[in-house]
């Protein structure tokens, strides 16, 4: 049986995707949030699939990739975004992503990213429209957040903004 760890902050997005996936005979889990995953990972036995949302209350879903991975060697894990960055999709995909999505994304459109995914060569990043002036924007900010590490006031200091503008600007993305 598939065992799947849903990580996602919305929860009514993350309550629909675990009643989806419960449907189709997946033993589902669900987190809202980083402490969760840790909880969650201490309690349970390995995952043969992860959803992960890449905006979680105003961090990176991909720190989360190191601890599910080793946690759940072979895990086919998906990152469900509200914006396809090529940066981020690079970055998850080092980490051992499989598939990046563009929310909204249906349910069959995840299940053919854990299939299509069964060699990493064939790894895909779906975008479904082109970054404006504000994708641009959060492509810089991403990167340079990865650059630093996920440290918000080292990024905010490097690109010359208040702390607590660049975390509405995060925001914004989500």
């Amino acid at each position: 049986m598939n065992r799947l760890l849903i990580i996602e902050d919305d929860p009514e997005f993350g309550a629909v995707l675990a009643g989806k996936f419960s449907q189709i005979n997946w033993r589902v889990s669900r987190a809202t949030g980083m402490e969760e995953v840790s909880e969650i990972l201490a309690q349970n036995p390995s995952y043969s699939h992860c959803v992960l949302d890449l905006n979680l209350q105003n961090q990176n879903g991909l720190t989360l990739i190191p601890a599910l991975v080793a946690h759940s060697p072979g895990c086919k894990i998906v990152i469900l975004t509200g914006y396809a960055s090529v940066h981020s999709g690079i970055e998850a995909i080092k980490l051992g992503a499989v598939y990046l999505l563009q929310k909204p994304s249906r349910i069959q459109d995840i299940l053919e990213a854990f299939e299509h995914t069964s060699h990493p060569e064939t790894v895909r990043i779906d975008s479904h429209s082109k970054p404006g002036m504000a994708g641009i924007e959060h492509e810089v900010i991403q990167r340079t957040l990865s650059e630093n590490n996920f440290n918000v006031s080292k990024t905010a200091d490097q690109l010359g903004l208040h702390r607590r503008t660049l975390q509405r600007k995060m925001k914004r993305r989500i």
